[in-house]
């Protein structure tokens, strides 16, 4: 081929790409397809967008497939220059594709090279980061956008020719080379100001998404850059959306990789994690409402899209702050002194979703012990309301059930805990129906809509459920219907007898669901309440609401049956009152033979005493007490002689209410005389109720005592026996029965042990000296 044909293959390659780079100028510089009236931009036809769009196809096919030659000149001999001859070289087909590429990357360099224009760069200290921040997120918008409009203009290469993509088949399309391009050059033009700009660039866009949508949601990150503010205010409401800039999202899909060889996705993940650090604390109240944010965050930022992207960084997040124990042992300390139960169920929940459990039961352990065994309480009570119907409630109850166990030390610590804790819902309640019965207030259905019968009631349930779904309502059941329930159905007579007239639904109702029918105790208070409202007196004496209930003796616990306090004639008041219920009683159709007691009465009585701040001082007393006041009121000198021949009470009752007014100095005493003491000053002051109570300083007598106590001890044992070698599923002797019980009970002698073994006969097999459960 002759010279002037190269030559014009040549010019006609060179021309071809002046006209390609006139048509890509032609396009950038190209409005929107449709524009709004008011920019009085004039609206650019589809026809003309379409036809530019075809040139530019059919000038890259065209580039692509010429054939290019240079010229050269080539020195035929060393010593005479003079001579030369020109030569031409085909160019190669890499360099005819980079000709094309630079006329659409010098376009995405002239866009890039803006994120550093008018600011000054005179020191980088925090204020010039800020600006520089800023218009980092303006020019990333811009660059996306030109990243955008260029696969346009290279559109045809994926389809028709994707080897001319540099670095291909590893660079899989026009995009992918361009946003990897785009962060190469970002390093490039920071890497001029410090070598960690570029990466402090990218920290500040990500704090600016942080910020805005988890630690100052109703507040606007304070803009720097003036000239650019309604650009920047644009892109911060797009942040709130969420999002995040455009090309970070073209980073992650291509797992680009920055200069130090870390992909774009890790060195997000590192910041996003280490801002939230900077703004959170894990002994921070609010730690864990962060948290969630911060999640709802991730989730939201990258939607369905790039769902294993979200749940990649949200495994991370969490592994690198719940799941760690630096982290977890503030979180859950902060979290039980505060009480706060969505913290803790979140814990506990993230816990058991990542298989982590071990760590955190220990960190509870710790946490829980330090609080005291009633807030420990209330705090399970309130995770087990709050999860009852959230995901893993059943393996949370579980939990939740060792963590019990472990905390009271014991199955017999937490049953007496719980019994008492009962009783103490129980009282209050009563208490809330006395005062309206006392304020003439109705008493009706009604107020079991009240938020504090649910409250009540639904922590009474708590206690129930725990103690079925750890097998101990069979131990609890002795215990509470001895040392509480008996004794508080005799208190709040009056009160039980109103809410059973009014049928407002009270514990017992719902026991004999969970413990069964077939449970004495059950059936025992059932017929108490029973009998309240067939034969309780429910009346008004003298203005006293006065109420009389009958309870059937086989339903008296032992206790109550050992220790009596025989009083032959009460107060005259107490008296009259007393004749007129016998009366009612009498005139009664039920044929029953009933015998008073008065071993539980607690009476108010006002005495001419005041406190420090002049209040009353108005005593809580016992009948035998009170018995002794009424005395007082006729004489200021009186002998436990003349107070036991007046009432008909024993002298070793009276002797110990006597010295329970002594030990507060109210009485004094002289020999054998008691005598009232006018210059008495009581300390301090009333209780929350207004009264105060005298308590005895020595022990009533009580028959069979130990015998009890034992009894209940026995049941736990049997039910700590059963469970032992249910789950044990193996031959134990007695000796290693005993060290298996220990790590669960203790406190117990080998004589009870060797009783509850006695009484489980029926669950065992026993051969050789070893015992077996019986399947």
């Amino acid at each position: 081929m002759s010279e002037p044909d190269l030559d014009g293959l040549s010019q006609s390659f060179t021309q071809l790409l002046e006209e390609f780079k006139d048509s890509v100028n032609k396009f950038f510089s190209m409005p929107n397809i449709v524009m709004e009236e008011k920019e009085n931009v004039p609206t650019v036809s589809q026809n003309e967008v379409l036809s530019l769009y075809t040139k530019l196809d059919r000038l890259l096919r065209e580039l692509s497939l010429c054939r290019v030659y240079e010229a050269s000149v080539q020195e035929l001999d060393s010593v005479n220059t003079r001579k030369r001859k020109r030569c031409y070289q085909l160019m190669s087909q890499t360099r005819v594709y980079n000709l094309m590429w630079n006329v659409g990357l010098k376009r995405l360099d002239s866009v890039i090279s803006g994120a550093v224009s008018e600011v000054d760069l005179t020191g980088i200290a925090d204020n010039v980061m800020e600006t520089l921040g800023e218009r980092f997120i303006v020019n990333l918008g811009e660059t996306a956008a030109a990243i955008e409009k260029l696969c346009t203009v290279y559109k045809c290469v994926d389809n028709w020719n994707p080897f001319m993509i540099p670095g291909y088949p590893k660079i899989i399309n026009v995009d992918h080379f361009l946003v990897k391009y785009a962060l190469h050059q970002y390093e490039k033009l920071y890497s001029e100001l410090g070598s960690e700009i570029f990466k402090r660039l990218l920290s500040f866009v990500i704090n600016q998404v942080q910020t805005i949508n988890v630690h100052s949601k109703d507040i606007m990150p304070a803009i720097q850059c003036t000239s650019l503010k309604v650009e920047i205010e644009s892109l911060y409401r797009d942040f709130k959306c969420p999002k995040l800039p455009v090309l970070f999202y073209k980073f992650i899909t291509h797992n680009v990789e920055l200069a130090d060889g870390s992909t774009f996705l890790q060195f997000f993940t590192s910041q996003y994690l280490n801002i939230y650090r900077d703004h959170k604390s894990p002994d921070d109240e609010f730690y864990l409402e962060a948290l969630k944010d911060l999640l709802k965050l991730t989730r939201s930022l990258f939607g369905t899209d790039f769902h294993k992207v979200s749940k990649r960084i949200c495994d991370k997040i969490l592994k690198s702050t719940i799941l760690t124990r630096e982290c977890l042992i503030p979180l859950v300390e902060t979290s039980v002194s505060k009480a706060n139960i969505k913290s803790i169920w979140l814990i506990i929940y993230t816990h058991i979703n990542a298989g982590a459990l071990e760590s955190c039961k220990e960190a509870f352990s710790v946490s829980l012990r330090s609080v005291g065994k009633s807030k420990c309480w209330s705090i399970f009570h309130q995770v087990l309301n709050f999860g009852r119907n959230q995901a893993y409630a059943i393996q949370i109850r579980s939990f939740l059930w060792e963590l019990l166990q472990e905390n009271f030390e014991g199955d017999l610590n937490l049953v007496e805990f719980l019994a008492n804790d009962m009783d103490v819902c129980i009282k209050r309640f009563m208490e809330r129906i006395r005062a309206k019965l006392d304020a003439n207030i109705e008493v009706s259905a009604k107020c079991m809509e009240a938020k504090f019968y649910e409250k009540i009631f639904s922590e009474i349930r708590s206690i129930l459920e725990v103690l079925s779904e750890l097998k101990l309502l069979g131990v609890f059941m002795p215990v509470y219907y001895e040392k509480y329930w008996f004794r508080r159905i005799i208190l709040n007579g009056r009160e039980y007898k109103k809410c059973i007239d009014e049928k407002i639904v009270l514990m017992e109702d719902g026991l004999e669901k969970l413990v069964g029918q077939k449970s004495a105790l059950v059936s025992s208070m059932l017929e108490v309440v029973a009998e309240i409202k067939k034969n309780g007196c429910f009346t008004n004496i003298n203005n006293i609401d006065t109420v009389s209930i009958t309870i059937p003796r086989s339903a008296v616990p032992e206790s109550f049956l050992d220790y009596t306090v025989e009083i032959k004639t009460l107060p005259a008041d107490l008296q009259k009152t007393l004749e007129e219920l016998n009366s009612l009683r009498t005139n009664s159709s039920s044929p029953i033979v009933t015998q008073s007691q008065f071993a539980l009465h607690h009476l108010e009585v006002e005495t001419p005493f005041t406190f420090p701040d002049n209040s009353k001082f108005i005593l809580d007393v016992t009948m035998v007490q009170a018995c002794i006041l009424d005395y007082f009121n006729d004489l200021d000198q009186i002998t436990v002689d003349q107070v036991s021949r007046r009432y008909g009470i024993e002298d070793f009752e009276l002797t110990m209410a006597m010295e329970s007014f002594v030990s507060i100095g109210m009485v004094k005493k002289v020999g054998n005389n008691y005598r009232l003491d006018y210059n008495f000053t009581p300390k301090g002051s009333a209780s929350s109720s207004g009264k105060r109570r005298v308590p005895y300083s020595g022990k009533r007598r009580l028959k069979s005592v130990e015998k009890r106590d034992s009894t209940w001890k026995i049941e736990i044992l049997r039910a700590a026996l059963i469970r032992t070698l249910k789950y044990g599923q193996r031959h134990m002797t007695f000796n290693e029965l005993k060290a298996e019980i220990l790590n669960q009970i203790s406190g117990f002698s080998v004589g009870e042990l060797k009783i509850a073994v006695d009484k489980s006969k029926d669950y065992y097999s026993y051969h050789n000296g070893k015992y077996k459960f019986i399947i």
